[in-house]
């Protein structure tokens, strides 16, 4: 298989290096030259409980594979050019339909997902086939090579698929749970698994059964009496006076194993204390002789069990060894593996296994492990739910709010919103007495930690608890051309009528152009991109120095590919952007800004006021070079006021007034409002038969404003122009508007 795929791909002009089964990846060190991408066939026999370990030694060399390339890769700026494809045995449908012939390669689609949280311009597509598709594998690599869409594709029968989400009601219980009946949780001895543990008792008197991989600590360990302040102070003390021959690292560590003892044995005493039938048992769940000695002191009360046994040591690929990669996977793996033999007998109600987010849709840096393990324990489930008598179920969980294996809380919420406790049990509980079988997510909302690349991948569907954000970063962002984290973003833009209607909506010399609120959306956008280490809370509060040639805008034939760059850096307490858009080669750009955020919002201010309106009339259109249509867009009635103010009644625009798109944005600004902004402007600044080039704004002013916009307010006094919410309150207020 190897040979024929390399043949395919150098047939197109590839120049392949194959690495020989067993080889070790840090040979790839020694070649001459860039490598574009990686190929990886992966576990290609068919799963056999003969040989469940199989995975392991080819999954050594993927992790060395990346960790060789990975150097080099971090400090790629091209979005397009590097790449990881695994190809997977599936089935050609993810392991959704029909039985996968080898399921373990859910382990690389884990392990995939996870890589631009740590590589951003590496694109990913896991590739899953049907044994009857083999024959052609070569050309099908090579087809959907460079073609970056979705993360995840399958062929059979000459069918291309992909994967989709779809919200669904949890059922109604079909199964009770009483006094009589035990549950067996792997790994439950703190975290989540601790906490469904204790539901369970109270809620439906159960006997639990939770598990970790040592026997309980004697009661008269005197670190195990200490309180938590003492045990501190213990623990620093034992860290200042560390013996000959020992580091400080390995002393940190039993003191972290000390630490998790503690907390298992004050919960098992907490449980008791409050009468609760839990109890715990000594279970290394990678041994199957452990498993079966366990599972045989149970009687025909077992009722349930939970797989929920896990490790997780989030630190980046390049600090992991293999080996250390591959026990994170096999907690999950092995585990289920050996649970499902002794138990396969068993007249069970329901098997849960407990997986991540993080493996359906990748987790944060240092979690490729951890994204491996959990994807792979998710497509095991579905290859064996045929197998057996019973419900067996996988729950992919984000993080839980403060509860579980998670190191670092707050980072983990940069990547994806976190599950309340009490909702999460709630929850879970719903699923274990719906019974069904499968695998079920529960997303949260994406955080600012999403790269670039991976949007458009994961979420296409409306029911995404995050559609509309990331609908509308995907259209407005276009075409991904480079990516520096936390520095620079280009991307680009290609606008075609039938898409963007609005080029029909503004032109210029007589050309349909794009409007300068739309420009200015697709210029924004780049901020969500660019953002300083950490991804601190920050607002946009000004846009400064707008600079627009206007007859670059034009779109003859109602075509436009615009090439925009953003670059980013602290000024003082303030994060600040500097984006410019082109045209091709042009050595002028289209259009320049700077976009401004500041840790806090803007500050409240008062509704604005002004004289009795005196009579109503149209809104301008423009003059000869630049003019509105006014179809799409409501053209509004504008009144003069006291003073020489002159104030127009706009209604908002619906976001498929501007695009025509599947997936429509949700416009930054107040598109509506902007060009009726700019039209009064130019009327108010125009000299008869002038025909302006070039339009500036010095500042646009983001308000504290909230809801829909209403009203365009101008006021000579300040010479401002400002865009007015239902309550008077300032929106936005534009400073210097100037067409020239």
């Amino acid at each position: 298989m190897a040979a024929r795929v390399t043949a395919a791909l150098e047939a197109r002009g590839a120049q392949v290096y194959r690495l020989a089964a067993g080889e070790s990846g840090a040979s790839l060190r020694a070649r001459s030259g860039p490598l574009d991408g990686v190929v990886d066939l992966t576990l290609q026999e068919p799963f056999s409980s003969d040989a469940p370990d199989a995975w392991e030694a080819p999954l050594r060399q993927s992790v060395e594979v990346i960790q060789a390339c990975y150097t080099e890769w971090i400090e790629e700026e091209d979005a397009q050019r590097l790449f990881y494809m695994p190809v997977t045995m599936l089935g050609g449908a993810m392991g959704y339909e029909g039985q996968a012939p080898q399921p373990l390669g859910g382990i690389w689609a884990g392990f995939a997902k996870g890589l631009p949280r740590e590589l951003p311009n590496c694109n990913i597509k896991v590739l899953d086939v049907a044994p009857v598709e083999l024959e052609r594998l070569g050309e099908l690599i090579a087809r959907e090579l460079y073609v970056w869409d979705m993360i995840e594709v399958g062929h059979r029968e000459g069918r291309r698929y992909t994967l989709l989400g779809e919200e669904q009601a949890v059922g109604e219980p079909v199964l009770e749970l009483t006094s009589r009946d035990t549950v067996l949780i792997s790994g439950g001895g703190r975290g989540i698994g601790l906490a469904l543990a204790r539901a369970l008792c109270r809620n439906f008197g159960c006997r639990v059964v939770v598990t970790g991989r040592k026997p309980l600590p004697r009661p008269e360990e005197p670190w195990l009496l200490m309180d938590d302040a003492a045990f501190r102070a213990w623990s620093r003390e034992q860290l200042r006076q560390v013996p000959p021959g020992e580091t400080v690292g390995r002393v940190k560590q039993r003191l972290e194993a000390l630490g998790r003892e503690r907390e298992l044995y004050h919960n098992l005493q907490q449980a008791q204390a409050e009468g609760l039938a839990l109890s715990y048992e000594a279970c290394d769940f990678n041994s199957l002789a452990q498993v079966e000695q366990l599972l045989s002191r149970f009687g025909p009360g077992l009722r349930g069990v939970i797989h929920n046994a896990g490790t997780d040591a989030p630190i980046r690929l390049t600090a992991k060894r293999p080996e250390d990669f591959v026990s994170t996977v096999r907690v999950k793996v092995k585990g289920f593996l050996h649970l499902l033999q002794a138990v396969r007998g068993r007249p069970l109600a329901f098997f849960c296994s407990v997986g991540s987010m993080t493996g359906r849709m990748g987790g944060m840096a240092g979690q490729t492990d951890y994204g491996a393990g959990n994807e792979g324990l998710a497509r095991l489930g579905l290859w064996a739910a045929p197998q057996v008598r019973f419900p067996l179920k996988t729950l992919c969980w984000v993080t839980w709010d403060n509860l579980g294996l998670i190191a670092n809380f707050k980072a983990a919420t940069r990547y994806m919103a976190a599950m309340n406790v009490e909702e999460g049990l709630y929850r879970w509980q719903r699923e274990l007495l719906a019974g069904g079988s499968g695998e079920v997510g529960f997303p949260g909302h994406t955080g600012q930690a999403l790269v670039p690349g991976e949007l458009g991948r994961y979420w296409l569907t409306s029911d995404f608890p995050s559609f509309a954000r990331l609908a509308s970063l995907y259209t407005l962002l276009g075409e991904l051309v480079s990516f520096r984290r936390f520095r620079s973003v280009r991307a680009r833009n290609r606008l075609r009528a039938p898409s963007a209607p609005l080029l029909w909506e503004f032109s210029a010399g007589g050309e349909p152009a794009l409007p300068v609120s739309l420009l200015l959306e697709y210029m924004c956008t780049l901020g969500e991109w660019v953002t300083p280490e950490a991804w601190p809370d920050l607002f946009l509060r000004e846009v400064r120095g707008l600079s627009v040639r206007l007859g670059a805008l034009a779109a003859p034939g109602g075509e436009l590919v615009l090439e925009k760059e953003a670059t980013g850096r602290w000024e003082g307490s303030a994060w600040v952007l500097d984006i410019q858009v082109r045209r091709g080669t042009d050595s002028e750009p289209v259009a320049t800004l700077r976009l401004v955020y500041e840790r806090t919002p803007a500050p409240p201010e008062p509704p604005r006021t002004w004289a009795p309106e005196s009579g109503s009339r149209p809104a301008p259109r423009g003059s000869t070079g630049l003019r509105w249509s006014c179809e799409r867009l409501e053209a509004g009635r504008w009144s003069s006021l006291a003073g020489g103010g002159v104030l127009g009644r706009v209604r908002p625009c619906l976001p498929s007034t501007l695009w025509s798109t599947p997936l429509l944005p949700q416009p930054l600004l107040p598109t509506a409002h902007l060009e009726a902004l700019l039209r009064a402007a130019l009327e108010r600044g125009r000299t008869e038969g002038s025909s302006p080039t070039r339009l500036s704004i010095g500042c646009l002013k983001r308000g504290a404003g909230q809801g829909p916009c209403e009203a365009v307010l101008h006021t000579p006094l300040e010479n401002s122009w400002f865009v007015l919410d239902a309550a008077g309150v300032p929106w936005l207020e534009a400073q210097e508007v100037r067409f020239a």
